[in-house]
């Protein structure tokens, strides 16, 4: 009798014990798998491309278009290039990484020819749908919907 109480103890032990583990392995991964939106701010990102479904349109960064499409955040604002004009709003962000664009000042410049690759209505529309960010291999990755309402990711170097 004595050793079935000491055998039932002994699992009810281990499975708090692992139950506790668990929590613990959870806590530590939730806490470390986010990032804080500090590691955008301060520098100036350069739109490298735009994937939509299987359409991947990678900018041409010749000489005339190195300005082009840039991103910048402070604290509490954007701003940015596009093709021509320049643009800034406030932006909001939340937990795990989710973020609002509101690109609500733009210059009213003519532009003097139109990117084939994209036009700049296009890449303010992309801003405000954006819903998400992240870093992968020091790229920022803005996770966004096209026109149809159709995942699209931007990334910017």
């Amino acid at each position: 009798m004595k050793n079935k109480m000491k055998n039932k103890l002994t699992r009810l032990f281990l499975m708090a014990a692992a139950v506790l583990l668990a929590l613990a392995v959870q806590s530590c991964l939730s806490a470390a798998s986010y990032r804080d939106i500090s590691e955008i701010q301060g520098k100036d990102w350069i739109l490298e491309q735009i994937t939509t479904g299987k359409t991947t349109v990678k900018i041409n960064r010749t000489d005339s278009a190195a300005e082009v499409y840039t991103l910048s955040f402070d604290t509490l604002r954007i701003s940015g290039a596009a093709a021509p004009n320049r643009y800034f709003g406030p932006y909001t962000s939340g937990d795990r990484q989710t973020i609002k664009l509101e690109p609500a000042g733009i210059t009213m410049m003519a532009p003097l020819f139109e990117r084939s690759d994209l036009r700049e209505q296009d890449y303010f529309n992309y801003l405000e749908k954006v819903w998400s960010w992240d870093i992968k291999n020091g790229k920022l990755i803005l996770n966004t919907f096209d026109q149809d309402g159709k995942k699209a990711v931007l990334i910017f170097g």
